[in-house]
């Protein structure tokens, strides 16, 4: 692992729906890295041209969470060792497990990428009934 210290930039990430339509079912990650928001996006922009697909495009439906076997093939070619698939080669997908395909791709975009998950503390300072 590297040094703290060169992880200048705390990002999080989140899965799932940020809408505010009323489903907003989702899953927040913190984490530490040497890449900003914007490089990080630019190195996951990378990753998918190179690849010529965006396997995150696959999970936007309800109850989408699986990538096509091509797409499969391919990651897995590159480096990306799937947490579930099926004898069939089907690769499924959850939240946790998104995470680390988005962060993949990050570092297939640019080899230069470090981070760290780090777990985020939370003070409840009240308010339940400002939101409306």
């Amino acid at each position: 692992m590297t040094n703290k210290s060169t992880k200048l930039h705390t990002i999080v990430f989140r899965a799932g729906d940020s809408s505010g339509d009323g489903h907003e079912k989702h899953r927040d990650w913190t984490v530490c890295s040497n890449l900003s928001k914007g490089e990080i996006n630019d190195a996951y922009l990378a990753a998918v041209k190179k690849l010529g697909f965006d396997p995150t495009d696959n999970f936007d439906e309800y109850e989408a969470n699986r990538l096509p076997s091509d797409q499969a093939e391919k990651l897995i070619a590159s480096g990306f060792v799937p947490k579930d698939r099926d004898e069939d080669g089907t690769v499924y997908f959850y939240p946790q497990a998104l995470l680390h395909l988005f962060l993949f791709m990050v570092k297939l975009g640019n080899p230069e990428f470090e981070y760290e998950e780090v777990k985020a503390s939370v003070i409840y300072i009240g308010g339940y009934g400002l939101f409306l």
